[in-house]
Formats: C-alpha cells, sequence, structure tokens
C-alpha cells in the first residue's frame, strides 16, 4: 500500500509553483486565523498542526523538491478546479487528535505575591477590521502616507523607502506581509515608524491607527508550545482589552538576521 502523501499545497492553500515569497506570506496569513489563542474552534488547533507541518517542508528548497516529487505523482494529474474545498481532516486519509486550548499565562510567584500587575503600553493598529498592536518600545512615530521609492537592493517584500525626519526609511506593506489582498492607499492609511535593533528603523504600512492603551499583563496570553518551532515568532503575544483581542507583533522578528543586514546597507 503505498505512503500517504498530504497535500502541502493544498493545507498552504498556494499554487504548487508558487515562490518562496509567496508561500511564507500564505503561511503568515494562516497562521493569524488558526493561531489556537486567537481562533477556538474546534477544528483550529489541528488545522494549525497541518500549517505548521507544511510550512516546514516547504520553506527548505531541499525538503520542497524531494517533496515536489513525491507530490506530483499523487496529485499533479488532478485539475486545480476539481479539488475539493480545504478540510482538516480530509487532508490526510486519516483523522487528526485534536488539542485544547492553552492555559492561561500566570502571573509569578513574586508578582502574585506583591500583588502587582505591570501594564505593557502599546498602540493599536488595524489590518482587514483586526486588531494589532505594537509595543511602545519599538515604536518611533506615526506619519501619514508619503511617496515610495523602488529600491531593488531592499528584499522582495519590501515596497521600497521613503524620505522622513531626514532618514531613508525601508517600508513594507503589512497586508503584502500577511498575505491579505491589497487596499487602495485611503486617507486612515498611516506609516508606524519602528526600531528593529540598533539604528535600523523601518515604517510599516497599515490600513488605519487606534489609540494608546495600556493592558495588564496578565491579560496578555503568550504563544503556545504549539508554534514555537514554526517561524510564528512574529506574534509576541494576545492581549484582551475587554471583548477585543489584540495580536502584539514583534517586528523584529519579522526578519531573518540576513535580511536585517541587507536593509541596513
Amino acid at each position: 500500500m503505498p505512503a500517504i502523501v498530504p497535500d502541502y499545497y493544498l493545507i498552504l492553500e498556494v499554487d504548487p509553483y508558487a515562490d518562496q515569497e509567496t508561500i511564507e506570506a500564505a503561511f503568515r496569513r494562516l497562521a493569524l486565523l488558526f493561531h489556537p489563542d486567537l481562533n477556538r474552534s474546534a477544528e483550529a488547533n489541528s488545522r494549525m498542526q497541518l500549517i505548521n507541518e507544511a510550512y516546514s517542508v516547504l520553506r527548505q528548497p531541499a525538503k520542497r523538491e524531494r517533496y515536489h516529487r513525491e507530490w506530483a505523482v499523487h496529485y499533479s494529474a488532478a485539475a486545480p478546479n476539481q479539488r475539493a474545498p480545504f478540510s482538516a481532516s480530509a487532508a490526510y486519509s486519516q483523522s487528526r487528535p485534536s488539542y485544547p486550548p492553552p492555559p492561561p499565562v500566570q502571573p509569578t510567584a513574586a508578582q502574585a505575591s506583591a500583588g502587582v500587575d505591570v501594564d505593557e503600553q502599546m498602540l493599536v493598529f488595524y489590518l482587514e477590521n483586526s486588531a494589532y498592536g505594537l509595543c511602545l518600545e519599538r515604536l518611533q512615530g506615526v506619519i501619514m502616507m508619503l511617496p515610495i521609492s523602488e529600491e531593488p537592493r531592499l528584499p522582495r517584500f519590501m515596497e521600497g523607502t521613503i524620505k522622513t525626519r531626514g532618514m531613508t526609511v525601508p517600508v513594507m506593506n503589512l497586508r503584502r506581509f500577511f498575505g491579505m489582498s491589497p487596499l487602495p492607499v485611503t486617507r486612515d492609511t498611516r506609516i508606524l515608524l519602528t526600531n528593529i535593533g540598533g539604528e535600523l528603523s523601518i515604517g510599516l504600512i497599515v490600513d488605519s491607527v487606534g489609540s494608546f492603551i495600556r493592558i495588564p499583563r496578565s491579560a496578555i496570553e503568550h504563544p503556545p508550545a504549539i508554534t514555537a518551532d514554526s517561524g510564528i515568532n512574529f506574534i509576541r503575544g494576545i492581549a484582551k482589552n475587554g471583548f477585543q483581542l489584540i495580536v502584539m507583533l514583534e517586528p523584529l522578528n519579522f526578519f531573518s538576521p540576513e535580511q536585517r543586514e541587507a536593509l541596513s546597507v
């Protein structure tokens, strides 16, 4: 009996011949949709497991090449429009176990005994009507949209550079980074100037910005172990502000060391 070959391209919702940037963006988009702290549905944990597994193979050229040869034998004969919609149970021919949601982060013994809960300060901004947070330690300013100059030396996922405050700042569109459909610039579009280490500043294009808030650290859940080894380290935590969930991002982890070096040239 032939071995079961999962359809990793179907799991990540990408074309089998998609480039690496498309695969990475698809992974980030799906991680935001099925992160166990953001999606409490019964399917979310098992689907996140499949997404992690697919990305761990497709992100590595050698592994992807070996996998693609196996995939071609099982799937290439099927026309794309004949494929069934994604189902976590159908991605393999056998069902996957479900996993309970991770427990909430508990305060340390020292914090509990002292009765002190330190606040986290952040700026709330929006993409696709979802709320995200940027720690004030990373924020250098919020500016209106500016003309962007193309820079071929930058990594492909960057939009280009802007001139502001006497600096040339590389900018990236977070919608593009997370694999979301592009939107035209509106009067609400903003660029968040962030520091990602040393003197390196990056501009993040977002749909709109909200307000500055303070959140007790006890109201922040950190990403569970299920995602720790899968490159989802750009999610710093999930903050609860009343009924609103805010995905806290760490822009430093948007980039590999090689990419940061390219950005600083």
